[in-house]
Formats: structure tokens, C-alpha cells, sequence
């Protein structure tokens, strides 16, 4: 978390994301990827804007930000970020150019804590567990939801989705992803899924089906999403314009608040860096600092 930094641009943005480790053959697919955003800066390709305020030749953008096309009545599940994809998001950015002055928070878990919240036999469970994604159009779409379908997933307080039925079978070629529950990140282990885009689980070999891997997730979960002011490992950051924080998808889970929420403009402009699966990220140059304990809090 780097508070104050109002002087800096979306070009500041990008150079201290690269910075991160990364792979730069996944660079192009990145920018074509946001460059196919409607809400993409023209004159940073890589740079998305997010929020609910009018832009004017907002570096090259001018557009109405819409809440409702990046977020739900009930904000976004706990996830991390494009763990459908095998190229997985390894860094995100979000700078602050203007803050609610109500509502707006984001939600953080660090992987290692939420690991820690599991007692031994959780523990010893959730290690065997790999978890298999497909794409939130088509898990939304199964569900029966078709507003879902187009804005994500609904959450709870806890960061589990609300009380909806289990999705049908899944086709397997469906399956776009598979990643486990826990990874090693240095010397720490840590817990990371997106529940919402949830496939099936594969534990020691067999496949799961569809009601028994949503339970199952959900047990090994909610330990680790419960808030600070409910016991739990989970906080909330109150976004200040000029705020720039950035976190590790490999080690770090978040959430959004409800838009509904919020009081006042908002504008943020969002990086993310992707890595193929075989990316060895602990030999990708990161900068000092980097990892579970730079972000163990904000």
C-alpha cells in the first residue's frame, strides 16, 4: 500500500507494475485483452478505468463509468483474479484518483491466513484438493441466473455466494483451468480459490460432482474470509484518493463492497500482470518486499 501518491500517472502505474514479476510474452495479451475494454485508456493500453463518474478526454477517454458493469447489488465474491485462465493474474494495481466519500471498501485476505484459519484436518484436506474452473459467463449461466450472466457473482457478508442452487453438471471441456487450493509461496502456505467460477474439485485423484465440490469449498473457505470484526482474518481498506495498492493473486484473495453503497464519485485505474502456470514466480525478479509479508497487511 502506497498512500499519497497523487502526483503519480497511469505511466507510474504501469513502470511500477513491471517492476513485479511477470512474463513478458503474456505483455501483448494483456494489453489486448483491456485494450478491448471499453473503459481502457487510449493513451495507456494497459491502464482500465473503474467507477461511476463522466470522463472527458480522460487520457484519451471519454465515457460514462457504470458500477453496474463491473459489480453486482451485493458486490463481487471473494476471488482472485483471473484464476479461470491458465495464464493466471499474478499482479493487480489499483490507484485511487477519487474516493467515495461513503462506502467503496475493498476487501483483503491474505492466502497464508486463511490457510492458517483451517484447523489440521481442514488443513490436510484442503491439501489434496485441486480446484477446476470454467469461465464465469458459463458458470453464471448454468446457475439459471441471466443477470449473473453479465454481472458476475453475488456475495455474502462472509464472502460465500448467496443461497442459490448447485449448477448443473458442467461439461468437462468446459473446464478452462485447474489450479490447487494450496500453494507454497516462499517458506509460507496459502490459500487461494474464486468459488464462483467453480468447475468441480478434484481430492486425490477423483472428480467431485457439482454439490459436493460446492460444499466442500465452502467449508474450507469460510474460515478464512470471516472479517476482523467478526474474529476473522479478512479487513476492509477505505480507499483516499491517491491510494495505490498492489497485491499477489498467487497469494492474496479480495472482494468489492456494493456499489449501492457508495456515496460520491469514484474513479480508479486498475493494472494487472499475467503469468502462464508453469511461471516460476519466485525467480521472477520480484522487488524487495514483494510477497506475503509486504502484504500481509495493508
Amino acid at each position: 500500500h502506497f498512500p499519497g501518491q497523487t502526483r503519480a500517472g497511469p505511466g507510474d502505474q504501469v513502470e511500477l507494475a513491471l517492476k513485479f514479476p511477470h512474463d513478458a510474452s503474456t505483455l501483448s495479451q494483456e494489453i489486448q485483452s483491456a485494450f478491448s475494454l471499453s473503459t481502457t485508456l487510449p493513451e495507456y493500453p494497459m491502464v482500465i478505468a473503474q467507477g461511476n463518474v463522466c470522463l472527458e478526454k480522460h487520457y484519451g477517454l471519454t465515457t460514462e463509468l457504470r458500477p453496474e458493469d463491473q459489480a453486482v447489488e451485493s458486490g463481487l465474491e471473494w476471488h482472485t483474479d483471473n484464476i479461470d485462465t491458465p495464464c493466471q493474474a499474478v499482479l493487480t494495481s489499483l490507484h485511487c484518483q477519487q474516493a467515495t466519500v461513503g462506502g467503496g471498501q475493498t476487501l483483503f485476505v491474505s492466502g497464508d491466513r486463511a490457510y492458517k484459519a483451517l484447523n489440521l484436518a481442514q488443513r490436510e484436506l484442503a491439501a489434496q484438493v485441486t480446484v477446476r474452473y470454467t469461465r464465469w459467463e458459463v458458470a453464471n449461466r448454468q446457475r439459471g441466473d441471466k443477470d449473473l450472466a453479465k454481472m458476475q457473482s453475488l456475495m455474502q457478508p462472509d464472502g460465500t455466494r448467496l443461497s442459490r442452487d448447485a449448477p448443473g453438471v458442467l461439461p468437462e471441456e468446459q473446464v478452462t483451468a485447474e489450479h490447487p487450493l494450496v500453494r507454497t509461496r516462499g517458506t509460507k502456505r496459502v490459500m487461494v480459490a474464486t468459488p464462483a467460477l467453480l468447475h468441480s474439485l478434484r481430492v486425490g485423484g477423483q472428480v467431485l460432482g457439482c454439490e459436493e465440490s460446492r460444499d466442500m469449498l465452502s467449508e474450507l473457505m469460510k474460515p478464512g474470509v470471516c472479517l476482523e470484526e467478526e474474529g476473522g482474518p479478512a479487513w476492509s481498506h477505505y480507499w483516499t484518493a491517491g491510494d495505490l495498492v498492489c497485491w499477489d493473486n498467487h497469494a492474496m484473495m479480495h472482494s468489492t463492497t456494493s456499489p449501492l453503497e457508495w456515496v460520491g464519485g469514484r474513479l480508479m485505474h486498475r493494472v494487472r500482470l499475467s503469468v502462464p502456470q508453469d511461471f516460476n514466480v519466485e525467480q521472477g525478479g520480484a522487488p524487495r518486499g514483494f510477497g506475503l509479508e509486504a502484504m500481509s497487511k495493508l
